[in-house]
């Protein structure tokens, strides 16, 4: 897989569309890619005006000014970031469109709405179906645009899945100190317990265990050609979702990184319905990136960077 090279953001012009357009802008900016700006023209919703007119009628014009309107804000754009940018309108099913044109693109970018962005992001209910389906990175925007990235989460599974999740990261937000965060599973904690064993014995189980899961997350990073010593790492014990929600308000982080799938029971369910949950009570930007399918790209630094990451690396045993 390339470098992140195009950028794709889609708006229906409401203030959270939008504030993705400034997001994505911004993205352009720092990475040096090609963004382009789409809106979707569902045609389901003009049922009520073919009493009246033509669908030629109807559908072209809502389209030339969806056109019209994408064009003045490329022209923003452009003043305000130096940015060149395309647009793009589409007729037809939302779902089918956005998959259709995301394919295209290195990473999609989306504004919410509303508490639940499941329900009422910028395309509406097709949300969802596009983070089951795209197997293009999508980045839901949640705060005002008002700068670069400064400090993100990536919570992994052990898995490859995480792996392609720190690199996205990396490459999405290449000035920020990027945390890379796992959530211990006590079950075994729990059976040892459950056999009377003594405290000397638990901590010494759990001692072996957090050496162990911050020598893979260390092995994870250098496998995708990051410097581990860059990169700050944590973990914790208890269930996931709870646990990263704390971490992020902990860190301060203003982006989450999630991988969508996994190939463990576990990593389903960190990876699956943790990601939606995340997605829907996190209150800082969301990107969640698929199951890892092509073979992945070297980190490129940006002309923007001070270093990709600057946080020191934890001694293995600790717990945050």
């Amino acid at each position: 897989m390339m470098p992140i090279a195009t950028i794709l953001v889609a708006t229906d012009f409401s203030p959270d569309g939008n504030n993705a357009l400034r997001r994505a802008a911004l993205l352009a900016r720092q990475l040096d890619a090609r963004l382009t700006l789409l809106h979707v023209v569902d045609a389901a919703g003009f049922k009520p005006l073919r009493e009246w007119f033509s669908r030629p009628l109807d559908i072209d014009l809502k389209a030339a000014q969806a056109r019209a309107t994408l064009r003045r804000f490329c022209a923003e754009i452009a003043g305000r970031h130096d940015v060149s940018c395309t647009v793009e309108v589409r007729v037809g099913d939302p779902h089918e469109q956005l998959l259709a044109a995301s394919a295209k693109a290195d990473l999609l970018v989306l504004g919410q709405r509303g508490r639940n962005p499941l329900k009422s992001l910028v395309i509406g209910g097709t949300t969802d179906r596009m983070l089951r389906t795209s197997r293009t990175p999508v980045l839901v925007v949640k705060r005002n645009a008002d700068g670069f990235y400064r400090r993100a989460l990536v919570p992994v599974d052990l898995t490859p899945h995480g792996d392609a999740a720190v690199q996205v990261a990396a490459a999405v937000a290449p000035n920020a100190v990027i945390e890379v965060f796992h959530g211990l599973d006590s079950a075994r904690e729990a059976v040892l317990r459950e056999a009377d064993v003594t405290q000397a014995i638990l901590r010494q189980a759990r001692a072996r265990d957090e050496a162990r899961v911050h020598a893979r997350m260390r092995r994870s990073v250098a496998r995708v050609g990051l410097d581990g010593g860059r990169v700050k790492f944590s973990l914790t014990h208890g269930t996931p979702v709870p646990s990263t929600l704390h971490k992020l308000r902990a860190l301060g982080a203003d982006l989450v990184v999630v991988g969508k799938h996994g190939e463990s029971a576990v990593a389903d369910f960190l990876l699956g319905s943790v990601s939606r949950r995340l997605l829907a009570k996190a209150d800082c930007d969301t990107l969640i990136v698929p199951r890892a399918t092509r073979v992945l790209w070297p980190v490129r630094r940006s002309p923007f960077a001070q270093g990709h990451f600057t946080a020191a690396v934890e001694q293995p045993g600790s717990v945050t």
